[in-house]
């Protein structure tokens, strides 16, 4: 009686500690996700990681030793294990790193009441959006809707209700370029696909527009010399060992400018020193700045997110500009137009929120006025 009573507290406890775990390797990055995983069990990873955006999961899990990436595979179905394998494969900021694995797949022959039955089985196991429709070397020839299965005769066949020839990524086109081909559909996913259109996996359409405001706003920091890894909780060695560069190079070209000042010291007035020194002053503690903002959230007094800099863009104009890009090279687009508004990301994740709660925000680097909010 008493094993039986404890079991229930242990699961407990477990999925309290999973959902640490993938709390520290949102907030934190993969490389203090990989610090922290390396000291707990097997299973207890391979569950975290599944929880976690695709790129990020890969990314923590190669930064993993040899043998502890092995034992966590180990812990996951053949599907994933392979999934994340094929992932792997494709360079940081690919499509291919952003892939999940399909399991609706079907024959193009294949009847439509086969397909429903199968259906059946399949969204117990996973979320299902479209079914994809592939020959038998892989290739995708087409697109389910379930919309289309609910209005088929049962003994039609796959290949008469699909979509052909659906839109589609290339699992090595990089998350820029194809999100510039995307944004006009806001499909909820896309296949992704080879350059010998073999089915390879899907992404996500919320997956793929996190990731393209994770690449623009690391475009900012990477400009003042913060990495896109970088958070508030980072080691301040390794914060220095990515700054010291860019901030010892800032530094020089300050100097150098106000050289250029001093030469025409005679044309300014009593306080040239000063003046010659104002460049050196103005940059380096505007590229300090910027380095140094960050956000803490908290619900009540519990602390449940870090953001910096890095993560959201520099500028609402940088957004801004982007998109005026973006329309122009989309003539079927209508231009932007008075009263709209453009979002252009946080600096934390989004958290669900129940009632009761007080949700606060801590700014640092800047003085910013932070924000509390009840829900009722």
């Amino acid at each position: 009686m008493a094993e039986r009573a404890n079991a229930p507290n242990g699961a407990i406890e477990d999925g309290a500690r999973i959902g640490e775990l993938r709390q520290i390797a949102t907030s934190g990055g993969h490389l203090e996700a990989a610090r922290t995983f390396a000291d707990e069990s097997d299973a207890a990873v391979a569950a975290a990681l599944e929880g976690l955006p695709p790129a990020l999961a890969v990314a923590t899990l190669w930064e993993l030793s040899d043998e502890k990436r092995e034992r966590v595979l180990g812990f996951v179905s053949s599907r994933q294990r392979e999934q994340w394998i094929r992932n792997h494969a494709y360079p940081s900021g690919s499509i291919g790193r952003l892939m999940e694995c399909t399991c609706a797949t079907f024959d193009p022959h294949e009847t439509v009441a086969s397909v429903i039955e199968r259906l059946r089985d399949l969204v117990r196991k996973a979320l299902i959006t479209y079914g994809y429709v592939i020959e038998p070397d892989g290739r995708l020839t087409g697109v389910l809707i379930f919309r289309e299965l609910l209005f088929a005769r049962a003994d039609q066949l796959v290949h008469e209700i699909m979509i052909p020839n659906p839109y589609s990524l290339l699992a090595d086109s990089d998350v820029m370029d194809a999100m510039a081909k995307a944004i006009l559909r806001h499909y909820p996913e896309y296949p992704v696909v080879d350059k010998a259109n073999r089915l390879l996996g899907i992404v996500r359409g919320e997956t793929l527009f996190a990731q393209h405001a994770f690449e623009l706003s690391a475009q900012a920091g990477q400009m003042v010399g913060v990495e896109s890894d970088e958070r508030l909780t980072t080691p301040w060695h390794r914060s220095l060992r990515f700054r010291q560069p860019w901030l010892q190079l800032n530094l020089l070209t300050a100097f150098a400018a106000g050289a250029v000042v001093a030469i025409f010291q005679e044309t300014i007035d009593r306080v040239v020193l000063l003046a010659a020194f104002l460049p050196v002053v103005a940059g380096q503690s505007g590229n300090t700045g910027c380095q140094a903002l960050a956000v803490t959230l908290r619900c009540g007094t519990r602390v449940v997110d870090h953001g910096v800099g890095a993560n959201v863009l520099d500028s609402p104009l940088n957004a801004l500009a982007f998109l005026i890009e973006v329309l122009a090279q989309q003539p079927e687009a209508p231009p932007l137009a008075a009263g709209e508004i453009i979002t252009t990301g946080v600096l934390t994740d989004a958290h669900p929120v129940a009632p009761g709660e007080t949700w606060s925000t801590t700014f640092e680097g800047l003085p910013l006025a932070g924000l509390e909010v009840t829900f009722e």
